[in-house]
């Protein structure tokens, strides 16, 4: 997953799963194994198989909703999986993974990891996270 969004390795793994649309691995090996078994007893398996990835994308999206402690950056901008994850168009670059994650070059981040000294935007000095560098009017003119 960190290749596939080109993230920064401290990311969280509950965020990246969802900018990369990769189903958590508990629900992976639950598809695999309801899968099996109906295809073992012969069952209609298109059918089967969109209502077990609706199923499981309702798992999903409710295990997303009571995640408190990670990701919470990212659960901000996307708040619904579904339309994420069947997007058709986009993709995920190393730009907007560091946005979407709040982990990159952002001031505050790198005060995080002891990189920097000042958690301070060089423009405003306000603390700059990644919300700070792409919602502030004042940085914006400024970089304009």
């Amino acid at each position: 997953m960190l290749r596939q969004c080109r993230a920064h390795r401290t990311s969280p793994t509950a965020a990246l799963q969802v900018i990369s649309g990769t189903l958590p691995v508990e629900y992976m090996a639950e598809e695999r194994e309801r899968t099996y078994r109906y295809k073992r007893d012969g069952g209609n398996l298109e059918e089967f198989r969109q209502d077990l990835k609706n199923e499981l994308q309702n798992k999903w999206q409710t295990k997303w909703n009571q995640e408190n402690v990670k990701g919470q950056w990212t659960k901000t901008l996307i708040r619904n999986i579904e339309p994420w994850v069947n997007r058709t168009f986009g993709e995920v670059t190393f730009e907007l993974a560091q946005f979407l994650t709040g982990h990159g070059s952002f001031a505050a981040y790198l005060k995080r990891f002891r990189i920097q000294e000042d958690d301070k935007c060089i423009y405003c000095q306000q603390i700059d996270t990644s919300k700070h560098s792409i919602f502030s009017l004042v940085c914006s003119q400024f970089s304009a």
